[in-house]
């Protein structure tokens, strides 16, 4: 039977500060590691949890998993005895650093990486959209919000979009650690919640009349 050792806040801590001059795109310009990071940003995984849901060689994905947590992008937040090896120790990491793309970070990457990246973002929110509705908490809170809009838009106002997309992201932490604070004084349960930022070049085709928006928002 495996017994989980839990790690001290220093630990914690020290993990999650080495290797802090390593950028993200240079952290997820191997596939295999923006898969990780995905997936250490959605849940706690060690390297033989992840490949029993995504694949790959253990030797291959445990280096990239040791070293995501050596640039600070990872965090061990637990060792276990009982690993892969007879005698070995699992680690079980968590998103230090998490997986959100700004538009800087996206203009280094290569296309065929930037659509691969897409593709995986796009299926794991769509997943968790499919799974929401067929438990139905999609529409459990009224405060929830679902709404779209097709615009026409030029070089500079397409860019400004971006870029208060981007602002946007950057504040969901700190909104996550305020969060955190008032649970713990208050003991409230917390809400397991998904917010979905996107904006993208459409295909140039004719809008159907009278429908160039759809919404559905709570006030």
């Amino acid at each position: 039977m495996r017994q989980g050792t839990g790690l001290t806040d220093t630990e914690k801590q020290e993990s999650a500060r080495k290797g802090s001059g390593v950028d993200l795109a240079t952290a997820i310009g191997n596939p295999w590691r923006f898969r990780i990071l995905y997936a250490a940003s959605v849940e706690d995984l060690s390297p033989s949890a992840f490949i029993r849901s995504y694949g790959g060689e253990i030797s291959n994905i445990a280096r990239h998993f040791r070293q995501l947590a050596e640039w600070g992008f990872l965090e061990t937040v637990e060792r276990r005895s009982g690993g892969p090896r007879r005698g070995g120790v699992e680690h079980v990491y968590r998103a230090g650093r998490r997986a959100h793309l700004d538009t800087p970070t996206w203009f280094q990457l290569p296309l065929i990486l930037r659509e691969e990246m897409s593709d995986t973002a796009l299926g794991t929110f769509l997943d968790r959209v499919s799974g929401a509705v067929e438990e139905g908490t999609f529409d459990a809170d009224f405060e929830r919000h679902l709404s779209w809009i097709a615009l026409e838009l030029n070089r500079e106002c397409f860019n400004e979009l971006g870029e208060w997309l981007d602002e946007l992201l950057a504040r969901l932490p700190g909104l996550e650690e305020k969060a955190r604070r008032q649970m713990q004084e208050s003991g409230e349960t917390p809400i397991p919640t998904t917010v979905g930022l996107f904006s993208f070049r459409s295909p140039s085709e004719p809008k159907p009349k009278n429908s160039r928006a759809i919404e559905s928002a709570s006030d």
